[in-house]
Formats: C-alpha cells, structure tokens, sequence
C-alpha cells in the first residue's frame, strides 16, 4: 500500500457526503450507478457498496476507476461488485452511461511533477502531478455524460480554482461540508447542473 493514498479524514468526509446522498437516489429511484475517479484502496467505493446492501438499494454499476495499478488492485479487493478499471478520469467509459454519481477526491495540493518518472502517491497528492490541466479534463469528459450528480472533495488551496472551472463548465454547487484538518479546510461539494 505504499503506493496508494491511505484513507484519511478526506476520504471519511467523501464516503459520509456520498452516504447521505445516496439514501435520497435510492428512495427516488430505487436503482443506481456510481463512478468513483481516483478509486485509491477502495475505501468509497467499497464503503458505497456496503451502504447500498445494507439500504436494499439495488445497483446497475459500480465502478472504480484509477491511473495507478496498485490502487486497481486494492480498490478489486474492497468488494466484489465493483467493476475495475485502470484509466485516466473517465476516458475508457461510454459517455451514454448516465452516472447517478460521480465521486472524486481531487489531489488536495497544487504542483506538478518534477521528475521523469512517476511517483504514484505524489500522483494522488499533487493535483497537477500527472497534468497540467486536470479539471479542465476532468469538467469536460464528466459534462459530456447524463449526470445527477457530483461530489468533489479538495483542499481550500484549490477551492477558487475548482470552484471557477465549475462555473465554467456551467455546473453548480448545492452543497458543501467544510472541515478543517491540520493546515487546511477540506471542502466536500455536491455538484448538479445549472
């Protein structure tokens, strides 16, 4: 696992916010299918999949999807539902798939790669390690999907940059639950369309 995020209190915060969003899907539609970007050890997306038995909420798909192989192989060990997939954000799914939800716990610090080969936990760390423009990548390959909804969770140092980029790709916040940990605030937002 030394090549994978830990859980941490972010990661708590997301599968908390996802959690309660999901009882409301559920009661409405009784059906779901959630995409987790970045599925790290499975922590959500397993966590989700747990939830959703215990809810008697029955699913089309669960997915896990992460750049980082060994993240692939722990988020397959967290439940056997969930379908693995090892890509960049959402480019090896089918845009027809109508998410109910999308998760993703950004990279919470600002930077890049400063070397030549890749460092997987600085990966999941930096937000633009592994390219320069990853919201844009991401805001755009998510729109191009029938959504309900998103839950993003980031740092307060990337708060405006996200928050902006959002905007821009005329998408909204409904939601935010705000935490402070050591040095910063870690932001959990739920998104819809304008």
């Amino acid at each position: 696992m030394d090549n994978v995020y830990r859980p941490a209190e972010d990661s708590d915060q997301t599968l908390r916010a996802a959690v309660s969003l999901l009882r409301n899907i559920c009661n409405n539609k009784g059906e779901v299918t959630i995409i987790e970007i970045g599925s790290g050890s499975g922590y959500v997306i397993g966590g989700l999949a747990r939830e959703l038995h215990l809810m008697n909420c029955k699913y089309r798909k669960l997915i896990g999807i992460d750049i980082n192989p060994y993240a692939c192989k722990l988020t397959m060990r967290a439940m056997d539902d969930i379908d693995v997939i090892q890509a960049s954000l959402l480019s090896s799914l089918r845009w027809s798939l109508n998410p109910d939800l999308i998760i993703f716990n950004l990279p919470y610090l600002l930077g890049g790669n400063r070397s030549n080969s890749i460092d997987w936990l600085d990966a999941a760390i930096y937000l633009d390690y592994l390219s320069s423009n990853l919201i844009d990548e991401l805001l755009n390959q998510i729109t191009k999907m029938n959504f309900s909804f998103i839950i993003l969770t980031y740092s307060s140092e990337s708060m405006s940059i996200i928050e902006d980029s959002l905007a821009n790709y005329g998408l909204r916040v409904n939601e935010r639950l705000i935490n402070h940990f050591f040095f910063e605030d870690i932001i959990t937002s739920i998104i819809t369309k304008k």
